[in-house]
């Protein structure tokens, strides 16, 4: 009997020591994972972060030119629509950064996932905002050559070169119009949206594979 005793108290001792070594490693893998999703993140909040200041000098270059050319209405216009799209690359970003920010790595993966998705869809919403203005790329146009060359494209340039310029900004509403709807949250995981997602929103997916992997570990034990 006490052979026996001593044998089961072997068993258990060597059983908890197995468990212990277990949740070590587990914890161990979350430490490595959950720090490699970090370092994606990281190049992210880079990424925003000149985001942020590019904006904003854009934004501000943009609204400067529209008040020093308030007589020329279509200078002051296009020095606006500019300005207004500054603005809300500035306002992706500061979204992007806080969210990125307020990340909390000791939450369960599960919650921490979710919270990396809401970054890629808010992400995708962002892309979707910042296309919006390719059919007013004219808007460039005016204000970068009045502002590079003192030039004014809208006084001087032919007729026909106006009219070449405002019918490809027609033609690219509707294709921009049909990009903006298939750059939807739900098509997030097509091949061809995550193509166009590379570095906006392609790092917080990396963070999730990571932390995937270790959701599947634990499932696997």
């Amino acid at each position: 009997m006490d052979s026996y005793a001593k044998l089961e108290r072997l068993w258990q001792d060597q059983n908890s020591a197995i468990q212990q070594q277990f949740h070590l490693n587990l914890e161990t893998l979350r430490g490595l994972k959950i720090m490699k999703a970090q370092s994606h993140l990281n190049n992210y909040l880079s990424l925003n972060i000149f985001s942020l200041l590019v904006g904003c000098l854009f934004s501000s270059f943009a609204l400067f030119f529209a008040f020093n050319h308030t007589e020329q209405t279509h200078l002051l216009s296009a020095g606006l629509v500019l300005s207004i799209w500054g603005v809300f690359i500035c306002a992706g970003a500061v979204m992007q950064i806080r969210r990125i920010l307020m990340l909390d790595y000791s939450a369960p993966v599960l919650k921490l996932q979710q919270q990396l998705q809401h970054i890629r869809l808010s992400a995708l919403v962002h892309t979707r905002t910042a296309l919006l203005i390719v059919p007013f790329y004219p808007a460039f146009l005016l204000v970068m050559a009045q502002a590079l060359l003192g030039f004014d494209l809208l006084q001087n340039a032919s007729q026909g070169w106006l009219l070449l310029h405002a019918a490809l900004s027609l033609l690219l509403l509707p294709a921009t119009l049909w990009l903006y709807r298939a750059l939807a949250p739900e098509n997030i995981d097509k091949p061809g949206i995550r193509w166009l997602m590379q570095g906006n929103g392609s790092q917080a997916l990396a963070a999730i594979y990571e932390l995937n992997r270790i959701r599947r570990f634990n499932t696997a034990v």
